[in-house]
């Protein structure tokens, strides 16, 4: 899966079927791999939801969201 205005990130599913995230790492200089459980994707979500507000103040830095207008 390929994500519009974002570089170095892949998504897709290893034939295991597990998630597998695919980014550049400007720490590391390399790529690196996270592979997650559906159950461990399905608690992140769930985090990301409920932690919506603050996690898109945190990045924004107060910037007011618009994508909801």
């Amino acid at each position: 899966m390929k994500h519009k205005n974002v570089d170095g990130f892949h998504l897709y599913m290893t034939q295991e079927g597990k998630i597998a995230i695919e980014q550049d790492s400007f720490e590391f200089g390399k790529h690196v791999h996270v592979y997650l459980t559906y159950d461990q994707f399905c608690q992140i979500e769930n985090w990301v939801f409920k932690n919506r507000d603050e996690i898109v103040l945190a990045w924004n830095e107060g910037v007011e969201d618009d994508s909801e207008a």
